[in-house]
């Protein structure tokens, strides 16, 4: 393994543990919360999530959010209508989506920064940055939670 390689692969491990640790800390509470707002009609009240059968009758009942649905069916018919694996799933989209806005934010500063600084670990340390905002950020906790 190259050098450069044990440091981007250090660097990815350094930025998976401090998103995980971030997004725990900030939504982690939210495990133990029941169901709110549209979680009730999609999920509990929509009779397309009791059984694996029913993705054509998930896509006529709410295109826009046909993969949403779909996520949702496999875990009630996973774990019923117990709302903390669904609150745990969320914890786990988010910290993938906040290790992505983090990987993306270090590829543009690589591309688009200061030149002196492209490729050195200042811009991993930017796209990290990026990464721990959006992991903590106070609009997804709806989202997330």
């Amino acid at each position: 393994m190259t050098e450069g390689r044990r440091r981007r692969a250090l660097e990815l491990g350094i930025a998976l543990l401090a998103i995980a640790v971030a997004v725990v800390a900030a939504h982690g509470a939210g495990v133990g919360a029941p169901f709110h707002y549209d979680d009730k009609v999609e999920i509990l009240l929509n009779p397309n999530m009791k059984g694996f059968g029913h993705w054509r009758e998930l896509w006529i009942y709410n295109p826009f959010r046909f993969l949403l649905l779909c996520t949702f069916a496999v875990q009630y018919n996973l774990h019923g209508a117990e709302p903390g694996p669904f609150h745990v799933a969320n914890l786990v989209i988010h910290g993938v989506n906040a290790l992505l806005v983090a990987a993306l934010a270090r590829r543009l500063l690589d591309r688009l920064g200061p030149a002196d600084l492209r490729g050195t670990p200042t811009t991993a340390l930017g796209g990290l940055a990026a990464g721990l905002l959006f992991a903590v950020h106070p609009l997804g906790v709806e989202a997330v939670t």
